[in-house]
């Protein structure tokens, strides 16, 4: 599935990634573990409804901290109706330092 440039950025993805096409885990992959599920189902829902929909989430990162993330995403589907591309927009991300394990 492709992305613009926004859910390069919310995802932490290059954004020639994106545009190229890449599996809907590899976005999924960068959501928290414990929202990744939430976000699979409202992504899905998005899909079969042809809508829109609103997300809030924490995306991982390899510097140690997560963004928590709050956006609207759109599908948009091929003649098959199948997904091709994902576009968003984002209210904005705050950063939260994650706590060292000890």
């Amino acid at each position: 599935m492709q992305g613009d440039s926004a859910v390069a950025e919310l995802f932490g993805l290059p954004p020639a990634d994106c545009d190229r096409g890449l599996p809907l885990e590899a976005y999924l992959s960068y959501a928290h573990a414990d929202d990744r599920a939430n976000v699979a189902r409202l992504m899905t829902e998005s899909i079969i409804n042809h809508r829109p929909h609103q997300l809030s989430f924490r995306t991982n990162a390899a510097c140690g901290q997560h963004s928590v993330v709050n956006c609207f995403t759109r599908p948009f589907l091929d003649k098959d109706n199948n997904p091709r591309r994902f576009t968003a927009s984002s209210s904005g991300k705050r950063r939260h330092a994650r706590q060292a394990k000890r």
